[in-house]
């Protein structure tokens, strides 16, 4: 099997043939996370960002508990991308539940009985169904289901709409009017980027510490949005209960959630229980990290898959 996760060079390999370009190539350069981060509109991005993934799916409560909960959403992800890179006429290329257990096993999911009941679970929300291979219909495939591939549209248009305001908005008008082509190049691109992306997570612990929780990331991005323009860095009174409202998760969960964080020295939790959490700068800059760094790959990935469609168009 290819090595999805460490393509090796600046080369993006997909299938060992699918696609040769350069970032250096590139008619349109991407921007780099120190590029962005010292941009002058940069906490106009960050907050565009923190207010995109606090109100992703709005109130679908299938949609948040299941797309943000990692271990679901990085089966979510890779099925996408494997899917975007599969042809009816490479039986090698179809995904089935073994090819995710081997990949998923490097994006620290692991166990085929896990995998598995993800895979099920996912089957019964919608997410994806089991299909005849086109090659032999005795043997069963996985592939997204439309409401897979809207809400990953959905997604895209997320997280491009803060290099929006910072760039040119032409680059990302394909993601913002969920074009399902462009959709298919940036998930054929997004195989060689998984690597990079898992481990710029794990280089930075605080938001791998919230994303591996369950909906631990849009309790984050409430959070940042509680404390916005508040100069002792605080949250209202009450917020353990308005971040469970809006997460669609207990009050204890959340409270649990920031005691281990507060544990980390990312927060300050009250002396009088629930009256205030206090982010602190370490956390702040974890975010900041994780802004510049997410929308460098948006980017990144952006541009490579607007190179592949005019590679194709030629």
């Amino acid at each position: 099997m290819t090595d999805f996760l460490h393509p090796g060079n600046d080369e993006e390999h997909f299938l060992g043939r699918r696609l040769t370009l350069t970032i250096h190539d590139l008619p349109l350069k991407p921007h780099s996370a120190e590029e962005i981060r010292s941009h002058p509109n940069f906490e106009e991005a960050r907050d565009c960002l923190v207010d995109a993934v606090a109100t992703l799916y709005g109130d679908n409560v299938r949609l948040i508990r299941g797309l943000v909960q990692y271990e679901r959403a990085s089966v979510f992800m890779l099925l996408l991308c494997l899917d975007a890179a599969s042809r009816d006429d490479a039986p090698e290329s179809h995904v089935s539940l073994a090819t995710l257990c081997d990949i998923l096993g490097e994006m620290n999911v692991r166990g085929r009985r896990r995998i598995a009941d993800l895979v099920i679970g996912l089957r019964l929300d919608g997410f994806m169904a089991s299909v005849p291979a086109p090659h032999d219909k005795r043997i069963r495939i996985l592939k997204p289901t439309e409401l897979m591939l809207e809400a990953d549209r959905t997604w895209l248009a997320a997280f491009t709409s803060p290099l929006r305001l910072l760039f040119d908005a032409g680059p990302y008008e394909p993601a913002r009017n969920h074009d399902p082509v462009f959709q298919k190049a940036f998930r054929l691109i997004s195989i060689g980027e998984l690597g990079r992306a898992g481990r710029l997570i794990a280089n930075n612990p605080a938001i791998d510490f919230f994303l591996r929780r369950d909906v631990g990331i849009r309790v984050l991005m409430v959070l940042m949005q509680e404390v916005r323009g508040q100069e002792d860095r605080r949250t209202p009174s009450g917020f353990y209960s308005a971040a469970a409202r809006r997460c669609h998760v207990s009050r204890n969960h959340v409270r649990n959630l920031l005691e281990e964080a507060e544990a980390m020295g990312l927060v300050s939790l009250s002396d009088v229980r629930g009256r205030y959490v206090e982010v602190l700068p370490a956390l702040d800059q974890a975010v900041d990290r994780w802004v510049a760094e997410a929308l460098e790959g948006m980017d990144r990935s952006t541009k490579l898959a607007l190179a592949h469609l005019e590679q194709q168009a030629a």
